[in-house]
């Protein structure tokens, strides 16, 4: 996938409501880990705390994820003064 700085709602290369650029991925592992801390957090919220532990160590490995790989390519690819004019 390209970037284009200039992308909006009518191109695929945006994110949800936004007129950002969506960040290109190279696999659908960061959507598939969205989808199991969503169901994780389900059930955590529903009293199911055995799951606790396990939403836990996926949400921070998830986070840790997104600060080294997604962050780091939002900054090469948009620039520093347009993520700071957010």
């Amino acid at each position: 996938m390209s970037w284009n700085r200039t992308s909006n709602m009518k191109n695929a290369n945006c994110c949800h409501a936004c007129e950002r650029p969506a960040i290109p991925s190279s696999s659908s592992a960061p959507l598939a880990d969205h989808a199991q801390l969503r169901a994780l957090s389900a059930e955590v919220g529903s009293g199911k705390l055995d799951n606790l532990a396990t939403f836990s160590e996926a949400l921070i490995a998830h986070v840790r994820f997104e600060e080294r790989e997604v962050f780091e390519t939002a900054e090469e690819a948009l620039g520093r003064d347009y993520l700071d004019a957010g």
